[in-house]
């Protein structure tokens, strides 16, 4: 298996007014991406409200995706489940499909201890033929994976091939990165715009950010000349990038936010959420449109 890394956006479910997933739509956003340069998408996140979304829901949103890219580009799919049942099942259903990887978040609301959580992420190992990337987001899952506990799944099973760190402590990206240096094809992904630099220096392998939905070359352009030496311009993309997360202030949960961001750049007209999600107020919406401009991508 080989290595992953680049930018994958976090992908938007975009939906109907009945709440059925608008398709169309999602094609429309996902060939703007590929046009600024991604490597790949990664659905079925948070971003993509996973959690909103049935089985078939998300069979028929891998289903349409894949024929879409035609391997244009790599598809990292989310498995999010607190019924290990539900996402055993999801887990089979893409054994045979051509994913990159799949980015797996531990059972949440109730939060296991370590040993347990060691002995899931191995069951899916073994289940699965796939790539598994952890997705480690404490302050929504409830646990946070330390080194330790990643090197152990990470170092018995050939497939864990890394992790997705949404996390604010650079130091806990730093200690992660070590596993490196038994598993040189492990991965570190960050996921916060502002510690882009910094986490680079450091040597993690791209970025699954939300703001690349909607201003995908800030992102792909920070990894694109960090990558070739060009200090300046490294700089000035990732000063872009971190403003771009301005627009994460509109909403909570900040998808939302993210969501009218792209139905003003990319879809140029509103679109429907799912409940418990609403849409933006007007002065909300206002304001997040003239960020935009600032930013000079509207």
């Amino acid at each position: 298996m080989g290595k992953i890394q680049g930018v994958f956006p976090p992908l938007i479910t975009v939906f109907n007014e009945d709440s059925t997933i608008d398709i169309d739509s999602i094609k429309k956003h996902i060939d703007f991406l590929i046009e600024k340069g991604v490597d790949g998408v990664a659905i079925l996140g948070t971003t993509g409200e996973f959690f909103s979304l049935s089985f078939e829901e998300k069979k028929f949103l891998v289903e349409n995706i894949l024929a879409h890219t035609k391997n244009r580009i790599k598809v990292i799919v989310g498995v999010g489940e607190t019924n290990s049942s539900k996402a055993f099942k999801f887990i089979d259903y893409l054994e045979d499909k051509d994913v990159e990887a799949l980015l797996v978040i531990n059972p949440y609301f109730v939060v296991y201890d370590e040993d347990t959580i060691v002995k899931y992420y191995s069951e899916i190992c073994n289940r699965t033929s796939k790539n598994v990337l952890i997705y480690n987001f404490p302050t929504l899952s409830g646990f946070d994976f330390t080194y330790d506990v990643v090197r152990r799944i990470a170092l018995n099973n050939n497939n864990l091939a890394g992790i997705k760190e949404t996390v604010e402590d650079i130091k806990h990206i730093e200690k992660m990165l070590k596993i490196k240096d038994e598993k040189k094809d492990f991965s570190v992904f960050c996921a916060f715009e502002s510690q882009a630099i910094e986490a680079l220096k450091l040597g993690v392998d791209g970025f699954i950010n939300a703001t690349v939905n909607f201003a995908p070359e800030f992102t792909v352009n920070t990894y694109k000349y960090f990558n070739e030496g060009n200090e300046e311009l490294t700089k000035e993309y990732f000063d872009k990038m971190n403003s771009a997360m301005k627009v994460y202030t509109y909403s909570q949960p900040l998808l939302q936010a993210c969501k009218q961001a792209v139905y003003f750049r990319v879809l140029k007209e509103d679109k429907y959420e799912k409940l418990p999600a609403y849409s933006l107020s007007e002065e909300k919406k206002k304001a997040l449109k003239n960020d935009l401009q600032k930013l000079n991508i509207l």
